[in-house]
């Protein structure tokens, strides 16, 4: 449902947003254009927003789409997100991607013994990953933790004085869920970002020297 929301959003958007544009440029190419061929410089300028918005759409949509299938990870625009960590762990989201959960082989990570026991994965709110360490916060419960993704094991941060000093001190960095989560993407989502960008201006230009080319003839032959 959340993906339908956000694909009706982030279209109603672009059509508003194309139309605004496109009124601006047809402005201006009839006060800046000159009087030669002024409609079709005022047709020209008008669709190009609404060219370059529909290419970055496409381009977008196909970016995600390549890099979900790729890296076995969610599109980006639904309302749950996956990033993959050391050793077949994940990290998951639903409905908000600043909460989230850690699993390994679809079972959650637990602490448990005679006196304790809890998911330490709920709730995980921050997380680093260092080799085949993971450090995270638990809000929830209110505690710091370090999995050994290789040997499976956890270790509880009895304060939070230890990983604050390794973060004063730079050997690790904290991320808040969201922004491990486009850290684990920004890579193909900024190729995929520039190959789309070329496109866009390489179809304006190809647009603008067709639709001009009967103007130049015109213009060698009065």
């Amino acid at each position: 449902m959340m993906l339908f929301v956000n694909i009706l959003f982030t279209l109603g958007f672009a059509l508003l947003l194309a139309w605004v544009l496109g009124v601006i440029g047809g402005l201006m190419a009839y006060v800046l254009g000159g009087k030669r061929k002024r409609k079709r410089k005022i047709f020209l300028a008008a669709i190009s927003p609404a060219v370059a918005i529909g290419i970055w759409i496409v381009g977008s949509f196909v970016t995600m789409l390549l890099t979900s299938v790729i890296c076995d990870i969610d599109l980006g625009i639904g309302d749950s997100w996956v990033a993959h960590l050391p050793n077949g762990y994940k990290l998951y989201s639903i409905d908000d991607a600043w909460h989230g959960s850690i699993i390994c082989d679809d079972q959650r990570v637990t602490i448990s013994d005679d006196e304790l026991r809890f998911d330490v994965s709920a709730e995980v709110t921050d997380i680093q990953v260092i080799g085949d360490t993971v450090i995270g916060i638990n809000k929830d419960n209110c505690v710091n933790f370090v999995i050994n993704t290789s040997k499976r094991s956890i270790t509880l941060l009895e304060n939070d004085k230890r990983i604050s000093t390794m973060i004063d001190n730079g050997q690790i960095k904290i991320l808040t869920l969201n922004e491990f989560y486009w850290e684990s993407r920004k890579i193909p989502y900024m190729i995929g970002t520039v190959i789309t960008l070329i496109v866009i201006i390489l179809v304006l230009f190809l647009l603008w020297k067709i639709g001009l080319c009967s103007l130049k003839k015109e213009t060698n032959n009065p």
